[in-house]
Parts: C-alpha cells; structure tokens; sequence
C-alpha cells in the first residue's frame, strides 16, 4: 500500500479506517478509549496505534 493510501479518524471512542472506497469502525479498547490525538505506524503487516506521546 502507498503512502498516504490508509486514513485514519477519531470519532468519539471510535478508530475510523479508510481505504480507498473501503470504511470500517473500530471500537478503540478501554485504555485508548478518551483520547484526542493518536499516532499510527506499521509494522510490518501490523497496523499499530498508540496515544501521541506515548
């Protein structure tokens, strides 16, 4: 996948992930759950999410 093809929003306690024509919520867990910013990055084939800062 290119850079920039995957998107990322917060909604509420929400991760919305878009790619391309494709959107799928997921129901962040409890300790991410609250949070304004997050950072994203892959590893590999792993999508990991984290709080900005952390």
């Amino acid at each position: 996948m290119r850079r920039g093809a995957l998107g990322l929003t917060l909604s509420g306690d929400e991760l919305v992930v878009r790619v391309g024509p494709y959107r799928r919520h997921l129901l962040l867990p409890g300790n991410l759950r609250g949070i304004t910013t997050i950072k994203a990055m892959r590893d590999g084939d792993t999508l990991v999410i984290r709080p900005r800062g952390a």
